[in-house]
C-alpha cells in the first residue's frame, strides 16, 4: 500500500481505479483477517429477495434521533435463513426500525464498496428489548390510564367489566382486507349449525406496518363512537411465525381498547402470541374461536329459554292436574247439591212468581206461592207465618 503510493507520487503514475479498490480490499482483508465481529445497530432500508435468498439493508448507530454512523449490510444465501429463525423466535417481522445484534464479517467489493456480511442474528437481544418495551407500555397503562388497573397481580380494564347482552346480534369486525383471518371468521359465524343470523359490519384495517396503529385507532374509535349500534367488537387477523404484532402493543391502541364501551374480543394470533391488546379485552386467540364464542353465547341463551319453557310446561301440567282433582270434587259436590237431588230427599222449593224464594221474611200473609216437591207443584195461599 505504501509502495503503491510512493510510486504514484514519485513517477506521477496514473493508476486505474481498480488498483485503488484492490489495495483497499487487501488492506481490509489484512486488518480484519476474516474475523467474525459482533455488532449492534438499527436496521433500515430492508430489501428482501427470497428467490435468491439475498437481503440488502443498512445498519445505523444513532445518538437520539441523529444518525452517527451508517453502513451497508447484506445477507447472502448462507446467512439468509437466520432471518426466518429471527421472525419465528421473536414473533416480529424483520423490518425497518428494529435494533439487532448480529455476527458480521467486514467485506469490500470493488463495485459495491464497503459492507457488512451478516452471518447470524442474536434473537435473544431482540426478544429482551421487545419484552422490555412491552413491560414499559404495561407499566405506563397502569400508571397513566384511568381505564386500566391491577387486581391480584392481573390487569383489569373497563372494557373487560362490560356485560354482554343476552343475545349477540350485531358485531363490528376489524380485520385486514381480504385476509385469511377475516375469511375464517365469516365462514365460521355464517355457517353455524344452529341457523343463527348475525349482522356483521366489516371495518377493513391494516394491522402491520407503520400505518397500522393509526388505522386501528381510527377503526376502534368509530365503533366506540356508536356503542348502541354494536353488541360486540371482534379484532381478528391470521397468526403466524413471521408476523409483526407491534401495533397491538402500541400504547394508544391498547388504551382505546381498554376504554371501548363495546365488549372487545381479540383473535389476532396463535396460542403462543399474546399482545398487550389481548390483555385489554377478551383474548380468544384465533378468528375462528372468536366466531365460535359468539355462536356458543347465543346457544347458551337458547338453552336457558328452552329450560325455562320446559319448566313452565311442567309447572302448568302440575297446576292443571291439581285443578282437575279439585274440579272432580266440585262436580261431586254440585251433583249432591242439585235441586232435584234435594227434592228427592223430601225437601221442597218455594217459588213466588216463578222465582225461588231465598228470603222467607219477604213473604206476606195472603201471598200466593208455588211449592215444588219431587213429583208435584202445589199452589198455596199463605194464611199465617210463624217464627220457630
Amino acid at each position: 500500500m505504501e509502495q503503491l503510493a510512493y510510486i504514484c507520487f514519485m513517477q506521477k503514475h496514473i493508476l486505474p481505479l481498480s488498483a485503488v479498490t484492490a489495495a483497499i480490499a487487501d488492506a481490509i482483508d489484512v486488518y480484519f483477517d476474516r474475523q467474525v465481529l459482533t455488532v449492534k445497530g438499527e436496521i433500515t432500508d430492508v430489501k428482501k429477495y427470497p428467490q435468491k435468498k439475498w437481503c440488502f439493508l443498512k445498519l445505523l448507530e444513532k445518538q437520539g434521533d441523529t444518525i452517527q454512523t451508517e453502513l451497508k449490510a447484506v445477507f447472502w444465501s448462507t446467512g439468509y435463513g437466520s432471518i426466518a429463525r429471527f421472525e419465528q423466535q421473536t414473533g416480529r417481522k424483520f423490518t425497518d426500525g428494529l435494533e439487532v445484534i448480529c455476527d458480521v464479517m467486514v467485506k469490500y467489493h470493488p463495485r459495491f464498496g464497503l459492507s457488512l456480511e451478516i452471518l447470524d442474528i442474536d434473537t435473544a437481544h431482540t426478544i429482551g428489548n421487545l419484552e422490555l418495551e412491552r413491560q414499559r407500555t404495561i407499566e405506563r397503562l397502569i400508571a397513566e390510564s384511568s381505564f386500566v388497573s391491577t387486581r391480584d397481580g392481573e390487569l383489569v380494564t373497563v372494557n373487560q367489566a362490560l356485560q354482554l347482552p343476552s343475545v349477540i346480534k350485531s358485531i363490528a369486525v376489524i380485520a385486514p382486507p381480504d385476509s385469511d383471518g377475516l375469511r375464517d371468521f365469516i365462514k365460521e359465524i355464517t355457517r353455524n349449525s344452529y341457523g343463527y343470523a348475525f349482522r356483521l359490519e366489516i371495518l377493513e384495517t391494516q394491522v402491520q406496518g407503520d400505518a397500522a396503529s393509526a388505522q386501528l385507532l381510527k377503526a376502534i374509535g368509530a365503533v366506540a363512537d356508536h356503542p348502541g349500534r354494536y353488541d360486540a367488537l371482534a379484532i381478528v387477523r391470521g397468526g403466524g411465525s413471521n408476523t409483526d404484532f407491534k401495533p397491538f402493543d402500541h400504547y394508544d391502541v391498547c388504551e382505546v381498547i381498554a376504554a371501548c364501551p363495546v365488549p372487545v374480543f381479540t383473535g389476532i394470533g396463535h396460542d403462543r402470541n399474546t399482545s398487550i391488546a389481548d390483555m385489554m379485552g377478551r383474548q380468544l386467540k384465533t378468528p375462528t374461536k372468536v366466531a365460535s364464542y359468539f355462536i356458543e353465547h347465543n346457544m347458551r341463551f337458547e338453552d336457558k329459554v328452552e329450560q325455562l319453557y320446559q319448566r313452565l310446561l311442567l309447572a302448568v301440567h302440575r297446576k292443571i292436574s291439581g285443578l282437575k282433582e279439585q274440579l272432580k270434587y266440585i262436580d261431586r259436590t254440585l251433583e249432591q247439591l242439585h235441586p232435584q237431588k234435594v227434592l228427592n230427599k223430601g225437601y221442597a222449593l218455594l217459588r213466588q212468581e216463578g222465582e225461588i224464594v231465598e228470603d222467607i221474611t219477604a213473604l206476606r200473609v195472603h201471598d200466593t206461592i208455588d211449592i215444588q216437591t219431587r213429583q208435584h207443584m202445589i199452589k198455596a195461599i199463605i194464611k199465617n207465618i210463624e217464627t220457630l
